[in-house]
């Protein structure tokens, strides 16, 4: 596993970046990149990487939405790719993400997109 990302992170990953439908390229691109930051920011959370072979166009990654649940706490991600650079957003759905969230088991969830008929 890689440093840089969480095994839930990586999950979240794999299920929201459609580009790389690879589980071996997420963590390549997790082990070989550069991490610029990461912010706690009283509700939620980003972590902010860079890697030579992101894309610079800008891109937001949000669908499937995908759920985390650790402390009694759910949580929906957000993944957003611009110059190289790749940031994961943990955001909270009604309670805040305690800052020692990324420390533990986080169960995720992957919603459906099934529509009634």
């Amino acid at each position: 596993m890689s440093a840089t990302f969480k095994k839930f992170e990586l999950g979240v990953l794999r299920v929201l970046l459609p580009p790389i439908p690879n589980p071996d390229e997420v963590r390549r691109l997790a082990r070989e990149s550069t991490v610029l930051s990461y912010e706690y920011t009283g509700c939620g959370c980003f972590l902010s990487i860079r890697h030579p072979n992101l894309p610079t166009a800008r891109t937001v990654f949000s669908e499937p939405t995908v759920m985390g649940h650790a402390l009694g706490v759910d949580c929906g991600f957000v993944v957003f790719i611009q110059d190289g650079e790749l940031t994961l957003e943990c955001h909270p759905w009604a309670i805040d993400v305690p800052e020692r969230f990324r420390d533990e088991d986080v169960e995720l969830t992957v919603a459906s997109l099934d529509l009634p008929p």
